[in-house]
């Protein structure tokens, strides 16, 4: 079933650098959930809009007219993105920008599915932004029945880091670039499910334990845990 799948993107992944038709964006977006449903069974249930259609109602809002919109809906487990957000990711990134966006949506479904969201307990959402960039290196490794090569690699590496931001005192802060491009490597070299804290509950718990003054020292000094933070994210996923 992969090499099938994969024989669909032969002559758009295989060759970083070739001009892509933008509707051709739509089947490396296809084929690539087809090869993480393929390798992940936490995600088989899980239903994908892609393109999706601006306006329409979700089970979690409505689709941006104009914005560019990927997101993961848990009430319906459902996976959203727009051909306008396709158009975008794979113009600057190519399709390998593509493959690792639909990789990280479908990373947050594994992550409902296998132990909930831990802003439901911390707060924040940065530690779920990180584990499902994590997962989505190991889909980009180990989905695919081929090796990618260093520059898509560097291509999907740098679609993460353009996505991180500084707004760590938002509760949807995602992680910083440096420390979403290092939670993807990882993942990507790791490139099992075991690599990322998203394979057990167990696992999360230790995580939620390690993280509940997390908020206080935000709100109490909050340079001085961006800089607790930002050690946090290179000693940790660099390893």
């Amino acid at each position: 079933m992969k090499a099938v799948l994969w024989s669909l993107l032969s002559g758009i992944v295989l060759f970083p650098g070739v001009a892509v038709a933008q509707n051709e964006y739509i089947l490396v977006a296809k084929g690539s959930e087809g090869l993480i449903r393929a390798y992940d069974t936490k995600v088989r249930d899980v239903k994908a809009s892609i393109p999706a259609t601006p306006g329409r109602d979700t089970a979690c809002g409505q689709i941006g007219q104009g914005e560019l919109t990927a997101f993961y809906c848990p009430q319906s487990r459902s996976i959203y993105i727009t051909e306008k957000t396709l158009r975008a990711v794979g113009d600057r990134f190519g399709p390998e920008g593509i493959a690792t966006l639909v990789a990280h949506e479908y990373a947050h479904a594994r992550l409902h599915a296998v132990q909930g969201f831990t802003r439901t307990v911390i707060w924040s959402s940065v530690i779920d932004e990180l584990q499902a960039d994590c997962v989505a290196g190991v889909y980009m490794k180990s989905a695919t029945p081929i090796e990618l090569t260093a520059e898509m690699v560097q291509n999907s590496a740098k679609f993460v880091e353009s996505i991180g931001d500084y707004l760590i005192l938002e509760q949807d802060w995602h992680g910083t670039p440096q420390m979403r491009r290092a939670a993807f490597l990882h993942g990507y070299k790791g490139g099992e499910l075991s690599s990322c804290a998203a394979s057990s509950k167990p696992t999360v718990n230790q995580i939620i334990e390690q993280s509940t003054d997390t908020i206080q020292k935000q709100v109490n000094n909050p340079e001085s845990e961006l800089n607790r933070l930002l050690q946090w994210g290179n000693n940790l996923l660099k390893n």
